[in-house]
């Protein structure tokens, strides 16, 4: 999570820079591919690092012990619950990923009507924090255990997200 938030962060900083810098006819004509040119640079390094990174130990065992093959049926029959369970993670983390964190900058121009350079600025301040607070929580979920953690900041996104985009709108619609 700390990379796939350095990594939005890097884009949030770049969209700031690159709307603060340019033109609105710049930014509309040719401006908003600078971020895609950047990106680019990540798949020589991605297959770089994977070309000279070296297995685990622990992966070169089990590749090469005796594999139990199972149909993907009788293993999604026999592992129901784990799979819901992984399912409904993944779910959860995306989404309050993707609203949160992704969704904010247009929500913020669109709605809010924020200049889209403010509306980075925003994104990266909250990605800083999630950045801070990943290794902080994984510290403390070694403490006192994964699900208590994870149940405690799913509660708190499902009982505050909304509250929040409301009060966003309120606040925005009483200062227009």
């Amino acid at each position: 999570m700390v990379g796939q938030g350095l990594a939005v962060l890097i884009g949030a900083l770049l969209g700031a820079l690159i709307t603060r810098k340019l033109a609105p006819e710049a930014l509309d004509s040719w401006g908003w591919r600078i971020p895609f040119l950047v990106g680019l640079i990540i798949g020589p390094v991605g297959l770089f690092i994977r070309r000279h990174l070296q297995e685990t130990d622990a992966f070169l065992e089990a590749h090469g012990a005796a594999l139990v093959w199972q149909s993907f049926g009788t293993m999604i029959v026999a592992h129901v619950k784990e799979v819901l369970a992984c399912i409904g993670i993944v779910t959860a983390g995306t989404i309050s990923f993707y609203v949160i964190l992704l969704y904010m900058p247009t929500f913020a121009r669109v709605q809010l009507h924020l200049p889209l350079d403010q509306a980075f600025l925003a994104q990266s301040i909250s990605l800083a924090c999630m950045i801070v607070i990943t290794p902080l929580s994984g510290a403390l979920s070694d403490l006192i255990g994964r699900k208590p953690i994870m149940i405690a900041a799913l509660s708190l996104y499902f009982v505050l997200v909304y509250p929040f985009f409301v009060g966003f709108m309120t606040i925005r619609l009483s200062v227009v």
